[in-house]
């Protein structure tokens, strides 16, 4: 909880100190209110901006820019702070056992194994094998004569 206090006045406060400085230098555009019909004419276009266009203003870059990277830190930082509890790594490790019991990959050591559970569990990823071989095959090969159908 501490670290989480200690992440939040030490990441949040510079960065809302800094988008509030760099906005106040921006200036206030004046804007008459004109009712919510207007407010919400254009809520549901997507404009499409070239690169060139956005990148030759500072200010877009800058937003544009702090907006992608803030996303990939705050992901990270919340699965840093989140992900390596003692629950989680608990969590972890059960999905790990759980997935490796289902495609027959021994977790413990392999001592006391029998030899015929180790030629079923081949035999059993030789099948898995296969049947993703052959639906691999079916579907590009559907796909391919999707693609002969539309070129001729």
């Amino acid at each position: 909880m501490a670290i989480s206090a200690a992440v939040q006045i030490l990441g949040s406060i510079p960065l809302r100190t800094f988008y509030i400085v760099h906005n106040s230098k921006l200036g206030i555009i004046p804007w008459n209110w004109r009712g919510w019909a207007r407010t919400h004419k254009h809520c549901s276009e997507v404009i499409q901006v070239a690169a060139t266009i956005w990148k030759n203003n500072p200010d877009s870059v800058l937003a544009l820019e702090m907006y992608r990277s803030s996303l990939v830190l705050c992901t990270l930082l919340f699965f840093a702070l989140f992900g390596f509890a003692n629950e989680a790594c608990q969590n972890y490790r059960r999905l790990y056992t759980s997935i490796a019991s289902r495609i027959c990959y021994s977790t413990s050591t392999l001592l006391g194994s029998s030899d015929a559970y180790a030629s079923l569990c081949v035999r059993s990823r030789f099948i898995r094998a296969q049947i993703f071989y052959f639906i691999f095959q079916y579907f590009i090969s559907s796909l391919r004569e999707e693609q002969r159908q539309r070129n001729s």
